[in-house]
C-alpha cells in the first residue's frame, strides 16, 4: 500500500495531505501562514501512525514563499533524521508548472 505525504507551502494558501493509492485519504488547505498551519494540518495524519504511515514524501520546492519553503525543508529534514524515516523517498515538484498544467 503506497501512501504519499504531499506538502505545498509555496503560496499563502498552504495545502497538504496523504494520498493512498491515488486518492486523498486526508487533505487540508488553509490561508494561514505555513509556520502556523503546516503542523496543525498534519496533526490528524500523524496521530494515526508515524508520518501517517507515509511511504514517500512529495513537496513543492518553489517558486514561492521563502518562509513556507524553509518551514517545509526544516520539517522534512527533522522527520528524515529519525531512524524509522531515514529511507523515505523524497520527491520535489515545482508549483508553477503544476499550476499551469
Amino acid at each position: 500500500m503506497q501512501r504519499l505525504l504531499v506538502l505545498d507551502t509555496c503560496t499563502t494558501h498552504v495545502q497538504g495531505g496523504l494520498i493512498m493509492n491515488g486518492q486523498w485519504e486526508h487533505f487540508f488547505s488553509t490561508d494561514k501562514p505555513a509556520l502556523e498551519s503546516l503542523f496543525t494540518g498534519l496533526e490528524p495524519i500523524f496521530k494515526k501512525a508515524n508520518m501517517g504511515g507515509a511511504t514517500a514524501i512529495a513537496y513543492a520546492c518553489g517558486p514561492g514563499s521563502t518562509l513556507g519553503l524553509r518551514v517545509t525543508a526544516t520539517a522534512i529534514r527533522t522527520w528524515k533524521s529519525l531512524p524509522e524515516n531515514a529511507t523515505l523517498p523524497l520527491f520535489a515538484y515545482q508549483s508553477l508548472p503544476m499550476a499551469a498544467a
